[in-house]
């Protein structure tokens, strides 16, 4: 596979997003004029118009419906998927926000919100956002395409292709054909997206040829790619593109996908987003396998805690916020748990967001990384009910994260739980089998009562640390668990 050079700069980057943003928007108008002179609208011109028109049907229902009820959410999601076809993105944003607020768990409204921050240049909270509809149980037909392109912007070429594929397995497009042949040129496989581009192309159709354009020019086929601009753009707006065009092969795949796949609806991505991730994904690309290999294998391999970090970094972090979804009233929850915050720890994941059912006991923020040279999990509750899980539950996490090559460091709750003793096998019962319901408790009530007392000592003698340090609870926080490897 082909790897693109990694020498341009964020402001070089800006300059390429821009200009090559014009290839891609400057289209339209020269389209509809070429049109008006020689012939109608081509098929895919008159169904964008159609699309349009549904779009603008649909918003004036939607306000209609507000009119009424300004907190129904299916009007308020009506509103915010009609204004993203329209391209008004703060707007849809504000519809959408609001939906969310009314309907906290619906994951279409999640999976929309996702699409409006991929639009206002954000893939990095479009990801986040998708994730939420996925756990909330949203059909994943609703945002793979964009969330196949949020993974382009971000360098996750591998990842995006996979979306695309599935998308397109579901609902054929084109739009998401030549977002997928774009990918796929991006990781070096020209070839391979020009033949899936190729029923547009014989159809003529001018975002097809565009997409082909900018497949070369990514493969330094820089001749072939000047020859299709100039047959497709006005002379002075192709000869303004050019220079531009043909630097393509010196971006990074992040970079090259910002200003490829910028269009109709993407006209750059965050400079900020791309930088951040390249940052990380470089290094990734030349070491992740070896990394991966030799730090991915059983929770009880013991590692330095720099090791840990430094091998999950050199991989990447694919997504910046993982979430999860953990049943308490599952048996064993607690090492599901362990073994999964483990595994995100070593893969250099920072920020992860777990879902607790019962759905009362809300969710888990978890934060990871370095804290004085070691690896740390901070694991904070935000019900009552979860800290009181959390308390529980602290032996038997405890025994776990001991033969993770991990310690249970300090425990901070609010109200009684912040006294509560160590649970010996009592605190638990009707979760799953956790505490005194779990078999190893009953078998091994000794072991669990020697190993608590240990815990307790350790707890006892951080206790002071933990409430000056990030084992403080914050605001709106009801418990804090924090394990250091």
């Amino acid at each position: 596979m082909r790897r693109s050079k990694l020498t341009a700069g964020p402001r070089r980057v800006r300059l390429h997003v821009g200009a090559l943003g014009l290839l891609f928007l400057s289209a339209a108008p020269f389209a509809a004029a070429h049109a008006f002179q020689v012939t109608p609208p081509d098929a895919a011109t008159k169904a964008a118009m159609e699309k349009r028109t549904a779009a603008r049907t649909m918003l004036s229902s939607a306000i209609a419906r507000l009119a009424s009820n300004a907190t129904d959410s299916a009007a308020l999601l009506d509103a915010g998927r009609a204004s993203i076809e329209l391209e008004d993105y703060r707007a849809a944003l504000g519809f959408l926000t609001r939906a969310e607020q009314a309907s906290p768990r619906d994951g279409a409204v999640k999976a929309a919100l996702g699409s409006a921050m991929l639009h206002l240049e954000k893939p990095s909270r479009a990801l986040d956002y998708f994730g939420e509809a996925q756990l909330l149980g949203a059909p994943e037909r609703l945002f793979l395409a964009d969330r196949g392109l949020a993974r382009d912007l971000l360098g996750q070429q591998d990842a995006a292709q996979r979306d695309y594929q599935l998308a397109l397995s579901i609902a054929p497009s084109d739009e998401v054909i030549r977002r997928y042949a774009i990918s796929l040129g991006i990781t070096g496989q020209a070839d391979r997206a020009i033949q899936l581009l190729t029923p547009q192309l014989r159809t003529q159709d001018r975002a097809a040829w565009r997409s082909r354009a900018m497949i070369l020019a990514i493969n330094g086929r820089n001749d072939e790619a000047t020859e299709i601009v100039k047959a497709t753009m006005p002379a002075l707006l192709a000869q303004s593109i050019l220079p531009y065009l043909t630097q393509m092969d010196r971006l990074n795949p992040a970079q090259q996908a910002a200003a490829a796949q910028a269009g109709k609806a993407i006209s750059a991505a965050s400079t900020s987003d791309v930088a951040q991730n390249v940052a990380a994904g470089t290094t990734g690309g030349q070491s992740g396998g070896q990394s991966g290999g030799q730090s991915g294998g059983q929770p009880g391999t013991q590692q330095s805690a720099q090791q840990m970090v430094d091998a999950g970094q050199a991989r990447g972090a694919a997504d910046r916020t993982l979430l999860h979804r953990l049943n308490t009233d599952n048996a064993g929850w607690s090492e599901t748990m362990v073994k999964r915050l483990t595994a995100d720890l070593r893969s250099g994941v920072q920020s992860v967001r777990i879902i607790l059912e019962p759905r009362q006991l809300g969710r888990l923020n978890v934060e990871l990384g370095l804290r004085n040279d070691q690896a740390s999990i901070r694991i904070a509750a935000e019900t009552q009910e979860a800290a009181k899980l959390l308390s529980g539950a602290r032996s038997q996490l405890g025994q776990m994260l001991e033969s993770a090559g991990m310690r249970l460091a300090s425990f901070q709750a609010t109200g009684s739980q912040a006294d509560t003793g160590l649970d010996t096998g009592q605190g638990s019962q009707g979760r799953g089998g956790e505490g005194a319901g779990d078999n190893a408790g009953r078998n091994n009530a000794g072991r669990n009562k020697e190993f608590s007392n240990k815990i307790a000592t350790a707890l006892d003698d951080q206790a002071e640390d933990a409430t000056n340090g990030d084992d403080a609870l914050r605001e709106g926080e009801t418990a804090v668990l924090s394990i250091l490897a």
